[in-house]
C-alpha cells in the first residue's frame, strides 16, 4: 500500500490559531486554543469507501488532526498549512444530526455531548455517484482545480456520543487508483458536497463498524 508522509516541522495551533484567523475569532481566548505537538502526517489509502469515511468521521468529530488526515483526499494544491485550514473549517462547518438537531464539534464540545471516541463507528449507507448525472459530469471540469478521482461515493457514517445518543453525517470519499480517500467538508469540496447531500436512497446498506 501507498503510504505519503507530509512533514510537519513547527508547532501548530490547530484548533485556535488558524480557526482564529480563518473565523475572525476573539484572540484573547486562550483557554479555548488547543495547542498539538510537532508531528508527521500519515496518509495512505483505504481498501474501501467505508474504511476512509469512517476514519474522516472520527478525525472530524473527536478533533483529532491525525485520524483527519489518515485517508484524506488531497486537493490538487493542497499543502500541510492548506490541509490543517480545511481541519479547522471541517470542524466548524460539519454536522452531526440526530433526529432534526444538527451540531459541529464546537457545538457539541461546549455541550460536553461530543463523540465517544471510545465507541464504534458505524456506516448507514454507501451510494455512488451517477456518473450520468449533468452535476456529476460536470465535476470533471472543477477536478482540474479542486480534487480529483476516479469514482466518487457518498457514505453516510454515524456514532455514540458521550450522551447516549447516536449522531451522523455524510462523507464523500473518492476513489484514486485502487485505493479510497476522504474529502473534507470545506469550501473548494462545495459542488461535490452538494450532490452527495441531494441524495436520499442508498445504493446498498451496511453495518460495518470499526
Amino acid at each position: 500500500m501507498n503510504r505519503r508522509s507530509i512533514a510537519v516541522a513547527a508547532t501548530f495551533i490547530v484548533a485556535g490559531v488558524v480557526t482564529a484567523i480563518t473565523y475572525g475569532f476573539d484572540s484573547q481566548s486562550e483557554s479555548k486554543i488547543q495547542k498539538i505537538d510537532p508531528f508527521e502526517f500519515h496518509r495512505e489509502g483505504a481498501a474501501s469507501p467505508e474504511d476512509a469515511a469512517k476514519v474522516l468521521f472520527r478525525g472530524v468529530a473527536t478533533g483529532s488532526p491525525k485520524h483527519f488526515v489518515q485517508h484524506l483526499l488531497l486537493g490538487v494544491c493542497d499543502g500541510p498549512i492548506a490541509t490543517l485550514n480545511k481541519f479547522a473549517e471541517s470542524c466548524h462547518v460539519t454536522e452531526f444530526s440526530h433526529g432534526d438537531e444538527r451540531f459541529t464539534f464546537y457545538d457539541m464540545r461546549e455541550a460536553r455531548n461530543g463523540i465517544n471516541h471510545k465507541k464504534p463507528v458505524r456506516v448507514i449507507k454507501t451510494v455512488s455517484f451517477d456518473p450520468e448525472d449533468k452535476q456529476v459530469a460536470a465535476l470533471q471540469f472543477e477536478m482540474l482545480g479542486t480534487y480529483y478521482g476516479k469514482e466518487f461515493m457518498s457514505v453516510d457514517v454515524a456514532a455514540e456520543g458521550y450522551d447516549g445518543r447516536e449522531y451522523q453525517t455524510r462523507i464523500v470519499v473518492a476513489q484514486v487508483g485502487k485505493q479510497w480517500f476522504a474529502m473534507p467538508r470545506c469550501r473548494s469540496a462545495k459542488s461535490f458536497y452538494a450532490i452527495a447531500d441531494a441524495m436520499d436512497a442508498p445504493s446498498h446498506a451496511t453495518n460495518q463498524v470499526m
